[in-house]
């Protein structure tokens, strides 16, 4: 999703290093040399290395470069050097005269001014590159920001060591026989503190009235624990799974005997998250005593509809981790995979009859005028040979959908139509290039997205100007039921039905459309088109009925009910004329303090199917803190794993902390006489509450993971888990207890507890497991927090049960540095780091006292 409140402000960019140079080394360096808050400006200095084996001649040669925010003063920049901002988040290059030739390791140095204040690391410049304009070489350089030693840094405020211990109030260790067993919590389940041994086999008799896919439910196990398991009618067994038509469907019974293992359910779906649960006591056990507790669990989902979202267009991932985020889904029983397939920056799936959409929109890397690839972004550099580039072919994409159904997970195609389609515009305007030579004026013309002749005006929120489809021309149409038609036949290919098609089309920008003169024509010839709102509405009708025409449902996010204004993504106005398209509605920005929190419970109210997909609470890739070096954007605030967590769907005001955090009652009044209801009541009393009669509108809740800032498979494990975990808590498991506490000081209270409870259960239990499990992934580790009282150190973790090490000599702590354990006596004059590590030796980044 986008950003438009730093629309002016900032421009935002990351990148995926491909060093294609002939010598490696720290080739471009970044430092920020002076934060000037008063100016809103940045003094910067850049050396840049000619790593190359040719003499980079004056006039001959430009330097290039991705960086989210801060834009370049043009008149701070040294004589005989130019800047040049192409389009976006943003693609910046530097020209320079005669003046400027580097030989072979040759560099030059040379300082200037940004506007803006860099706040954190991910904003920072990536994917630098240079051309060279004589041999049309080119090549990516090392990039290296600095910014520790930055005049005026400790204004920016960032998050001390000591905020950090601060917000992990409420945390600490508990023993093994505290915790829970099973992530999302099941329903009910009796826990009599009794163990039994772990089986070394599993034989299994299994039921006829339910088909199941005994192979998916054998590997799952097998491949992650010493457990043989063998499904067999004829053998004597020790587990069995039971036909029970009381179950509904995703719901199970797991019983676990001092001699047997019983299942009970009445589908294959409720089978396979009865063996989920099953899977986990036996990787606790590996981890643990080798044993099993003697338990009993009827489970079932708070929430039908359990959903992530996975952006593959700012950045690619391969099939395979496609697959392994499929599997941790189902691992969390998770249902639903919004696949986000095309934007701005990358067109990801084959569409046969179409080859320009992955020929050119599936890659980005430095062109002349992006016939053959887009321009670079997010960091991309100069090639097409990273994260920035890549496609799903569709024999990919039907072996994805099969993949993920034998695991309960229903795959939604997510396609951006009008919004957020510069990959299929400039796709779509090189195709028309190529026919145009071919003199085939009818092919040119059969898929074209956009009007050559349109002046709109407009910034998209990525600040694009040209990354809207001109939806008043019949091939824009033609180019949608191709689309449609080609992917339904993949789902056909699958078996499956295609019942969802997600068109997108969040934040149209202001001023799209007003200046085409195609549009002019068209509402000049159609009465009923009276402005842009009914132009969009035509838009909306029309692609509505080339869905039903193929068997999908339209679904979108809320901005394709909500009425085309300046205010763009924040509007409220909400057109109630759209239930007649009975639309799917993804409600997501709900940043909180901007009078948006509510939507959700106004959209179900009216009649809406509505998903939560809250930027301000399941934004994977929203930053934990205001750390520096934290992963992620911020623009919808700092998403603690605790703010997810503690998100009460149906009521997201009911929870005394997050209203504290996020300056919606006083701090100044005393609440002692009040419940948290009457505080809500007399703080929020115009915010709107969802209906009784209307939860049924409510369907579930989702998560997204965004992209624009996973350069890598690292980066992407760490935004993805524990959030995928802990986000599962609220999508299958019960109202939490403190949402039932009226007393704030008690609810508090209880809020910290169960957190507690939870974090301590996923750091012991589950963390360990997550190194080998469905390939392995790099969890967040985060940073710790600490203080010194008393002359001795007290450190806290996120996670209690995670390692920490330290050192005092200011040196960075590694794997076989000193172990924190309990408060340690420490001297001023110690340089204290500080670090968390797993169990294997895999560290995060330091924080220093």
């Amino acid at each position: 999703m986008k950003f438009s409140k730093f629309l002016f402000c900032f421009l935002i960019f990351f990148s995926c290093q491909n060093d294609n140079s002939l010598k490696k080394g720290n080739s471009f360096i970044f430092t920020i040399e002076e934060f000037d808050l008063e100016k809103d400006q940045m003094k910067i200095n850049l050396e840049v290395t000619n790593t190359s084996n040719k003499t980079l001649k004056g006039e001959k040669w430009s330097l290039h470069w991705n960086q989210m925010h801060a834009g370049i003063i043009p008149e701070s920049l040294p004589k005989g050097i130019s800047f040049e901002y192409v389009n976006g988040q943003a693609y910046y290059i530097l020209t320079f005269d005669s003046n400027y030739s580097i030989e072979p390791n040759g560099k030059i140095n040379f300082s200037f001014s940004q506007k803006g204040i860099l706040k954190r690391k991910p904003y920072g410049p990536l994917g630098a590159f240079i051309r060279n304009h004589e041999t049309d070489e080119l090549f990516n350089l090392s990039v290296t920001f600095n910014w520790r030693d930055a005049k005026n840094l400790d204004k920016l405020n960032h998050d001390s060591s000591k905020d950090k211990y601060n917000s992990m109030s409420g945390l600490s260790l508990l023993s093994k026989g505290q915790l829970n067993w099973i992530i999302p919590s099941p329903k009910e389940m009796i826990f009599q503190n009794k163990y039994r041994d772990t089986p070394e086999e599993l034989i299994i008799n299994y039921t006829n009235k339910i088909e199941i896919d005994t192979l998916i439910l054998l590997t799952r196990i097998k491949n992650s624990t010493s457990v043989k398991i063998e499904f067999d009618n004829k053998k004597e067994a020790n587990s069995f799974v039971s036909y029970d038509s009381n179950f509904n469907g995703e719901e199970y019974g797991l019983e676990i005997k001092e001699d047997i293992i019983e299942i009970r359910a009445s589908d294959y779906s409720g089978v396979l998250y009865a063996f989920e649960s099953l899977h986990q006591l036996l990787l606790i056990s590996e981890n643990e005593n080798k044993k099993l507790p003697i338990i009993s669990i009827k489970d079932s989902p708070r929430f039908k509809y359990r959903g992530f979202l996975l952006d593959a267009s700012r950045n690619f991932y391969g099939i395979n981790k496609v697959k392994q985020v499929i599997d941790y889904m189902t691992h969390f029983k998770l249902n639903k995979l919004d696949f986000r397939l095309t934007d701005d920056e990358g067109w990801r799936l084959e569409i046969p009859g179409i080859p320009e959409l992955t020929q050119i929109g599936s890659k980005r890397g430095f062109t002349k005028d992006e016939t053959d690839k887009l321009i670079p972004m997010y960091g991309s550099g100069a090639f097409s040979d990273n994260s920035g580039s890549g496609f799903y072919t569709k024999d990919e994409f039907v072996e994805i959908l099969k993949y993920a159904k034998k695991r309960n997970v229903d795959v939604l195609p997510q396609i951006s139509f009008p919004s957020h389609a510069r990959a299929a515009i400039k796709s779509m305007e090189a195709r028309y290039k190529n026919y145009i030579l071919k003199n085939d004026e009818v092919s040119a013309n059969k898929y074209l997205l956009n009007d050559f002749k349109d002046q709109s005006e407009y910034r998209s929120a990525q600040l694009y100007d040209d990354n809207v489809i001109c939806i008043c021309q019949e091939s824009s149409y033609t180019f949608f039921e191709k689309i449609v038609e080609e992917v339904k036949k993949m789902y056909d290919e699958a078996n499956l039905e295609m019942n969802i098609f997600n068109i997108g089309a969040d934040e149209v920008p202001n001023g799209a459309w007003q200046k085409s003169p195609i549009c002019k024509k068209f509402i000049s010839e159609n009465k009923e088109i009276q402005n842009i709102n009914d132009l969009y509405n035509f838009n909306l009708y029309k692609l509505n009925n080339i869905l039903n025409k193929y068997g999908a449902k339209m679904a979108g996010w809320d901005d394709i009910i909500l009425k085309l204004t300046k205010k763009g993504h924040s509007e409220t106005i909400i057109k109630e004329e759209m239930i007649e398209l009975d639309p799917r509605v993804y409600v997501w920005n709900n940043t909180w303090g901007e009078g948006r929190e509510d939507m959700i419970y106004k959209i179900a109210n009216l009649g809406f199917e509505a998903v939560m997909s809250n930027s301000s609470a399941f934004y994977f890739d929203m930053a934990k803190d205001f750390d520096f070096e934290s992963k992620g954007l911020s623009w919808s605030g700092y998403v603690d794993y605790k703010d997810t967590w503690g998100t009460e769907p149906l009521n997201v005001f009911n929870n005394i902390q997050a209203l504290e955090k996020n300056n919606l009652i006083d701090e100044n009044i005393e609440y002692q006489n009040m419940t948290v209801e009457d505080i809500i009541n007399q703080e929020i009393s115009k915010k709107t509450h969802i209906n009784k009669k209307n939860e049924e509108n409510f369907i579930g809740i989702q998560s997204q993971l965004w992209s624009e800032t996973i350069i890598n498979e690292k980066i992407f494990d760490a935004l993805f888990m524990p959030n995928l975990a802990v986000f599962s808590e609220r999508a299958w498991a019960e109202k939490e207890s403190y949402t039932f506490v009226k007393n704030p000081e008690n609810q508090s209270k209880e809020i910290d507890e169960n957190w507690n409870l939870f974090a301590n259960t996923l750091s012991q239990r589950h963390f360990r497991s997550m190194k080998n499990l469905y390939g392995g992934l790099f969890f967040d580790l985060g940073k710790p927090g600490a203080i010194i009282s008393d002359d001795s150190l007290y450190v806290r973790t996120k996670f209690p049960g995670l390692i920490v090490r330290y050192t005092t000599d200011g040196s960075v702590p590694n794997k076989k540095s000193k172990e924190y354990k309990d408060p340690i006596k420490v001297n001023p004059n110690d340089q204290i780091l500080l670090r968390i590590f797993d169990g294997f030796g895999r560290g995060g980044n330091y924080v220093k006292l």
